[in-house]
């Protein structure tokens, strides 16, 4: 089970009902390693719920999902999901714009330091770092990250980074610091290594390295705005059936970077307003 490629309708019930059998055996005698991998199930059930409100851009939920996941972590004493839990914390903060919470939360992890999550919780410390505009310790994070990352096998919990994710993140941070050379070089291994769907497959974001492309044709010296749209529509189609907030803004940013006199061009026109007819569906229970 996995809610990198499950649609949330399918997902949300089936964790919910498996979050409830775990406490009801924990209401009852349960002691020792029996106790210990219960604990452990309940935990990344929870996890799962709230990186689903995550998705749905229900902060408050996720916050309150989250922070309940961290006390079954810290009594399962499992590092995998108290670092996972850790990364969630900081995407909540990252995604609503408190940006030195976003990197407290990840240091917090230190004592969960595991190679499964290494590359992952580089990635978002750069990617913050990025949002903060230290491009050095952006860079010196995005080492770390590629140096880290390896073909895993997925573990309940976030997705491992591997050369997908590798290149994912390169694009999206190279975009982020108007890097544009980052963008080209990075954005189409992203795409192609997406399509293999291994270990690190993650529909969210194989569709930001899909956005990574078409933020490129608009960084670029001679500019291709309906490039850009066309891939920004395939994007806005592939969200109708798998919905998640992160991608949801980052269309958001992509509508907000077309100039006022591209704006006139047919492709950008219908996305635009494809876009801003959709918003209400795709921003429909965010809270923060």
């Amino acid at each position: 089970m996995v809610y990198t490629s499950v649609p949330h309708a399918d997902l949300l019930p089936r964790v919910v009902d498996r979050w409830r059998q775990i406490e009801s055996i924990l209401d009852g005698r349960t002691a020792g390693r029996t106790r210990q991998r219960v604990t452990l199930l309940g935990g990344q059930f929870v996890f799962f719920l709230g990186r689903l409100a995550f998705n749905t851009g229900d902060m408050r939920s996720a916050r309150r999902f989250a922070a309940l996941s961290e006390h079954y972590a810290d009594e399962a004493g499992e590092p995998v999901l108290a670092a996972s839990v850790a990364a969630l914390h900081s995407s909540i903060a990252y995604y609503t714009g408190r940006h030195t919470a976003a990197l407290d939360h990840l240091r917090t992890a230190d004592r969960w330091d595991h190679p499964y999550v290494r590359a992952r919780m580089a990635a978002y410390e750069a990617r913050t770092h990025a949002a903060l505009r230290d491009t050095a310790a952006a860079q010196a994070a995005l080492s770390r990250m590629e140096a880290e990352a390896g073909d895993f096998r997925p573990l309940p919990g976030e997705t491992p980074v591997g050369e997908a994710a590798v290149a994912m993140f390169r694009a999206g941070i190279g975009a982020r610091l108007g890097d544009v050379a980052a963008v080209d070089e990075w954005a189409p291994i992203a795409v192609t290594a997406y399509q293999h769907r291994a270990g690190d497959f993650s529909a969210e974001e194989e569709q930001h390295a899909v956005l990574n492309m078409a933020v490129a044709h608009l960084l670029r010296p001679s500019p291709e705005p309906d490039a850009a749209a066309t891939i920004g529509m395939q994007v806005l189609g592939a969200l109708a059936a798998s919905h998640t907030h992160t991608v949801a803004e980052r269309l958001r940013h992509l509508d907000a970077m077309f100039a006022p006199a591209q704006r006139a061009i047919p492709a950008v026109q219908d996305f635009t307003d494809q876009f801003r007819q959709a918003r209400p569906a795709l921003t429909a229970g965010v809270t923060s």
